[in-house]
């Protein structure tokens, strides 16, 4: 994003009179090559990195990805292109090589043309030194000043814009490497500039695309846009009446007139008023808009763009966008370190994305070279694989991506670290869905096949919360492949949501009473489940629907997070309480005298309790460890497996009541009740004499309260209630 002007002659690039004849873009003949690239391939650089890195764990984690298959990662943002150190910015040639290397994000920074078409340039005025257009004379002639060759002890100049020309006339150039000969006498010498830490050998004829084009390459390739809006070097409005307001909305139309969701475009400017802009008249495209902060590169100004941070959020902005060294600076132990500046914008909950890896020469000469990406821990940099040191508290930081000149050494780090890796449906998220779906049919068919009576809070409990698990799973795939309008997955994951999370705590509290024979606790779970549920369902569904992620849950609100930490610690803590107390009544009846077989059986049963709590725990660590997408995933198989679970549950009750005499089960089902038959060697009046339990509803308390009838001890052992209770509970629950 940054230019330092190189005077010293570099290789020579091919000349425009023998350069090969491009690629017609413009006819859409490539576009039918272009495919989403399936073979991530990084090169030698990013290994040769690793290797000059100083001995260390950093080194030795990074070693340990040498052999790892490479997925794109979003934490990888093609500068201009993403190849730029070897190959032509904003050429076809570049962004196909940064996709190759694995970039999840490729830019295309916007200049207009003199025909207000917009194009892929770092700069409006920039063409002199990224084309040929000076070496063309019907072209030269048009710049806002031709090539004058050095004369007189004057250095060779030009200053050519893409506002000088035309689109029909911009798609005549050829892009080259960044760079001019200050001493050059003719047009052809003053193309040789390429700093020597580059390289020629694929500058032959780049070629330079549009706007429009790049948006269609980046579709084809299946990857997310980071268009840049570049503050224009001439007078607005221009020609008349393009405001920099019409230029702003041209953007967003271009990419809206091609079917760009807001989720996959990041809006990109360094000036403010775009941003602003953005905001009111886009916000949807604005919400992932970057504001491009370059207002701190001194001491003095360093600390106002610290505090500017705090406006940038009260205004909306939720992406900040500085330079590498605001981010970092030498800690005393001769560390890299975050700096206020990073500090301050992760308080605030701004995303950061930083700019530009791989932009400068040898790192070794860093401080010599007064290098400004450098610039604040250049005095402890010594080789090349500092880079990766770098990036390393980047992710401490909590960095969401990171601009390159060479692609592949950041996506390098991404995959060793799983940083926005961007998985194929078939090879990640669908699994989630498949296990899911799987779990809910094979639940459906052992509930109708389990129960003989088909009725009772437990029965219909355990079916709705199953059944819970289709929308939520429907409307999160739909909206994470972008198959469906984003408002309709929003209410299908919803309603499946609401289902699926209490009816779950519905389900363990309608078992809770075969351990538990406190009416008043039992009272109070039930107050929780429906307090909790009010709330919390409530106020996490008016936000999804207001300042909640897309459909594919990119770019979720920092309030929306804290929201979804926040009920996601409420319902796991409900869960965990009901858990608890069932561990706790079950433990008490292993106090009891139950033989060694039942001993056995419950401590099993609480081996899956004690599962099931472990599952909450977990899912509640992926929750604030913020990823989201993951999360929403994990959610459908860790619920459809705690559903499945019941039924382990289940089956340990009524093994125990089996032992206990209270029912026989079928051989075939272990879960299934078949009758209360008579026993061998029992007879009718000892089997009439068992205990039975009838649920009474009682309207006062709108819960159920359990009445015990008929049998000889009725309360007046307490080891045998405890039998009694158990034995007939279970006889209960498990016919229905």
């Amino acid at each position: 994003m940054r230019f330092s002007t190189p005077l010293v002659a570099g290789l020579a690039v091919v000349s425009p009179a023998t350069a090969a004849p491009k690629p017609s873009y413009g006819d859409k003949e490539l576009f039918k090559t272009v495919k989403p690239i399936k073979q991530i391939e990084l090169g030698p650089r990013p290994y040769y990195l690793v290797n000059d890195m100083d001995e260390g764990s950093l080194k030795k984690k990074l070693q340990s990805c040498s052999e790892k298959p490479q997925k794109p990662s979003k934490w990888s943002i093609a500068h201009r292109g993403g190849a730029t150190l070897q190959i032509p910015e904003h050429s076809l040639e570049s962004n196909l090589a940064g996709a190759r290397m694995g970039a999840g994000v490729l830019e295309c920074d916007v200049a207009f043309t003199k025909d207000r078409e917009l194009v892929c340039r770092h700069s409006q005025c920039d063409l002199h030194y990224t084309t040929n257009i000076v070496t063309i004379p019907e072209l030269n002639k048009k710049c806002t000043q031709p090539f004058k060759p050095a004369k007189d002890g004057k250095p060779a100049s030009a200053k050519c814009c893409t506002s000088d020309i035309t689109l029909k006339e911009y798609k005549t150039l050829c892009a080259k490497m960044e760079g001019f000969n200050a001493t050059a006498t003719n047009a052809a010498d003053f193309l040789k500039g390429t700093p020597s830490w580059r390289t020629d050998i694929y500058s032959t004829c780049g070629t330079v695309m549009s706007n429009k084009e790049h948006i269609q390459l980046v579709k084809r390739l299946g990857l997310k846009h980071t268009p840049e809006l570049k503050t224009p070097e001439v007078k607005m409005p221009f020609d008349g009446d393009y405001t920099q307001e019409k230029y702003a909305q041209q953007l967003i139309d271009e990419h809206k007139e091609a079917g760009v969701k807001p989720s996959d475009v990041y809006l990109q400017s360094f000036l403010y008023d775009d941003i602003l802009y953005w905001l009111e008249a886009e916000p949807e495209y604005a919400r992932q808009a970057m504001y491009l902060d370059e207002t701190g590169d001194t001491p003095e100004t360093f600390k106002t763009a610290v505090a500017n941070l705090t406006r940038y959020a009260q205004d909306g902005v939720r992406y900040i966008a500085p330079p590498l060294p605001y981010l970092v600076q030498a800690g005393k132990d001769g560390k890299i370190v975050p700096s206020a500046y990073a500090k301050k914008a992760k308080e605030l909950g701004l995303k950061i994305v930083t700019w530009s890896l791989e932009r400068s020469p040898p790192l070794k000469n860093a401080a010599t070279n007064g290098d400004y990406y450098y610039s604040t821990i250049a005095k402890i940099v010594n080789n090349d694989g500092d880079v990766f040191k770098l990036l390393d508290v980047f992710r401490e930081i909590g960095v969401v991506g990171v601009f390159s000149d060479w692609s592949a050494t950041v996506t390098y780090y991404a995959n060793c670290f799983g940083l926005g890796l961007q998985f194929p449906p078939t090879n990640g998220i669908s699994h989630y869905f498949d296990a899911a779906l799987y779990n809910t049919c094979e639940l459906i068919a052992l509930i109708f096949t389990t129960f003989k009576h088909r009725h009772g809070l437990y029965f219909w409990s355990l079916l709705i919360t199953t059944l819970g698990l289709l929308p939520y799973a429907i409307g999160w795939l739909l909206g994470y492949l972008d198959l469906a309008n984003g408002y309709l997955c929003k209410v299908l994951a919803s309603i499946g949501w609401i289902v699926l999370i209490s009816g779950q705590s519905v389900v363990m509290y309608s078992r809770l009473h075969l351990v538990l024979n406190n009416f008043r606790i039992q009272r109070a779970v039930l107050w929780m489940i429906v307090v909790n549920g009010t709330v919390w369902h409530t106020t996490q569904t008016v936000m999804l629907f207001t300042i909640g992620p897309g459909g594919n849950g990119d770019n979720p609100a920092p309030l929306f997070i804290a929201i979804e930490k926040t009920q996601m610690t409420f319902f796991c803590a409900q869960e965990l309480v009901i858990s608890g107390l069932y561990l706790w009544g079950a433990i008490d009846i292993l106090k009891t005298s139950l033989g060694n077989n039942n001993r056995k059986i419950m401590w099993q049963l609480l081996i899956i309790n004690m599962l099931i709590v472990a599952m909450d725990v977990a899912l509640l660590v992926i929750v604030y460890m913020g990823y989201y997408t993951t999360e929403r995933g994990l959610k459908l198989v860790i619920y459809s497996v705690k559903l499945k679970l019941e039924f382990a549950v289940l089956g340990k009750l009524v093994d125990v009541s089996r032992s206990r005499g209270a029912s026989d089960v079928s051989g075939t089902n272990g879960f299934i009740e078949v009758s209360s038959r008579q026993r061998r060697g029992q007879t009718h009046s000892e089997t009439q004499a068992l205990p039975k339990i009838v649920h009474v509803e009682d309207n006062s308390y709108s819960t159920q309260r359990m009445v015990y009838e008929g049998g000889d001890n009725k309360g007046n052992d307490k080891v045998g209630s405890t039998r009694h209770l158990y034995d007939d509970a279970i006889k209960q629950i498990s016919t229905g």
